[in-house]
């Protein structure tokens, strides 16, 4: 829980680096502190590298589904740009000389303007393979390509740029600071990373609009709800308007109708600035709204389940999916 304080701590020249955070902060300082590079002590430097997003044409198989499910136009001629695409990935645990294996063979790929989520048991690995997405842990074999550029061939300072830049996140404990305003908190990413310009505050109100918190962009966290504290998380996700954003369990400390308000903000995310995101999740009621759904079972792809219907009735097929899933497992003991 030390991650946001590394983070912002070293995002400060030295002699002013005697800021306290809460333990709460981990996750949060942890990609911002390794989202930086420097020239020196007191000037982030951001340095972008890579190309533009590979591109590639759709196929003529998108998906048709009802307007109650977030759609691609069955058979249209659209450009589809591919954000994401992990490739044959492998991750091992090594515990003395025993090796667990995490991950085992997992590919898939996330087009722009996509909601992919994630979901299986404890121990599946939804976890891990966010982390790697997210460049925290390494992995033994495979490939994860975002926005046209192969992770693995970057240094530390190229995956700083990547986390800082090209991934947004969003974490189940909120991860806002608390002496900071909804406001400023929201700009955080944006201040460490050196872009102070005019523009970030244009940028922060159009945020606030979108995700409904105009009202509260100069309270404190301790003065707003569970679900305005996500919400507002969210919008610092997008504050540098990033290829991907990452999610991860953003309800499960939520009741549902701070539920339903966090995914409506990723609907509206994906409305108006074709957000493209990829979600960790147990809860079967957010997966529900997401074009597609990968289940993990033992490091493993199990099974992927399209939204074809309405959400309700996506909702049921992802529960059955998953008492299947448990009926293979008492099957095999």
């Amino acid at each position: 829980s030390l991650w946001m304080f590394h983070i912002v701590s070293h995002s400060l020249p030295r002699k002013k680096r005697t800021a306290q955070f809460p333990p709460k902060m981990t996750e949060f300082m942890s990609v911002l502190t390794h989202s930086l590079t420097f020239e020196n002590a007191a000037s982030p430097i951001i340095k972008v590298t890579g190309g533009p997003p590979y591109r590639k044409e759709n196929p003529g198989q998108a998906r048709g589904r009802e307007d109650n499910c977030p759609a691609l136009n069955a058979g249209t001629s659209k450009e589809v740009i591919e954000m994401l695409r992990v490739e044959h990935l492998y991750k091992n645990y090594q515990t003395g000389s025993q090796t667990y294996p995490v991950l085992r063979d997992v590919s898939f790929e996330v087009e722009k303007g996509e909601f992919v989520a994630v979901m299986g048991p404890s121990g599946s690995g939804k976890s891990t393979l966010l982390n790697c997405i997210a460049c925290y842990i390494p992995f033994q074999k495979g490939e994860i390509v975002l926005g046209g550029q192969n992770l693995a061939s970057l240094d530390a300072e190229g995956l700083a740029v990547v986390r800082n830049r090209k991934l947004g996140f969003v974490f189940q404990d909120f991860c806002l600071l608390d002496g900071l305003s909804v406001k400023d908190n929201i700009l955080l990413p944006r201040i460490i990373s050196g872009q102070t310009e005019e523009a970030m505050e244009e940028d922060v109100a159009r945020l606030c609009r979108i995700f409904g918190i105009e009202h509260i962009r100069d309270k404190y966290p301790a003065e707003i709800s569970g679900g305005e504290k996500q919400r507002t998380a969210v919008a610092r996700a997008l504050i540098n308007s990033p290829l991907l954003m990452l999610a991860d369990e953003p309800t499960r400390n939520l009741d549902s109708k701070s539920s339903r308000t966090v995914i409506q903000s990723f609907e509206r995310a994906r409305e108006e600035l074709d957000t493209t995101i990829f979600m960790v999740t147990h809860d079967s009621f957010a997966a529900s709204f997401c074009d597609r759904v990968i289940i993990l079972k033992d490091g493993e792809i199990f099974k992927t389940a399209y939204c074809s219907g309405s959400h309700r009735d996506f909702q049921k097929e992802l529960l059955e999916i998953i008492e299947e899933m448990g009926e293979e497992g008492e099957e095999k003991e």
